[in-house]
Order: C-alpha cells, then structure tokens, then sequence
C-alpha cells in the first residue's frame, strides 16, 4: 500500500543541470522554473555562432515511470527559447535538451 503513495519534496525544487559535454565546450544554457502546480518552465540558451541553425529538441520525461510531459518549445530572439509544461504527476522529471549534437539534462524533483 505504502509504495503507491508518491514521495513528496519541497515544492518547486529544481537540482543543478548535469551534462554529458565539457562545460567549456558546451553551447547550451539551461535554467528551470517550478511552480507549486507542477508548471514547469525551462528558459534554454544556445550559441548562435554554432554552425547549426536548428531548434533545440526538449524532452521531459520520468524515467521511474516510462512517463513523459508534453512540450510546447517556443522562441524567444536569436538562440533564446522557452520550453513549458504542466508535469502530470509528483516526482523525479528529467529535462533533456538536444541541440545538435549535444545532449543536456536537467533533473527536477516535484
């Protein structure tokens, strides 16, 4: 009975990013934003100067439960973009930002 009861932390928690790319070399920014709803905003910066010109690629996704968030990604200027979703349920969500052929991830506990 116990283990269907989600674990619940302070609300509108964020952890620090983690990536698989040398942060010297690395052209994505990311910084997240939770509500106490479950609004979750992720503000993502890319170099421009980058060669590619193409949208990052955000996934949110709970690993624990094979669940993910829908992702609505939208520009915000030159190599400036915004990523907002409602999380479904209280938990550990991960936020993965592809950006050519980079790969950045946010963990967010709810």
């Amino acid at each position: 009975m116990l283990a269907s009861i989600p674990w619940i932390t302070e609300p509108g928690r964020v952890s620090v990013p983690i990536s698989n790319v040398e942060p010297a070399t690395s052209t994505i920014n990311a910084v997240a934003s939770l509500g106490e709803d479950g609004a979750l905003t992720v503000f993502i910066g890319v170099s421009v100067d980058r060669g590619s010109t193409a949208d990052p690629v955000v996934e949110i996704v709970m690993p624990a439960h094979q669940m993910s968030a829908p992702v609505n990604l939208i520009s915000a200027g030159p190599g400036a973009f915004e990523a907002r979703t409602i999380l479904p349920m209280v938990g550990d969500w991960e936020v993965r930002i592809h950006s050519g052929s980079e790969l950045t991830r946010l963990l967010v506990r709810w």
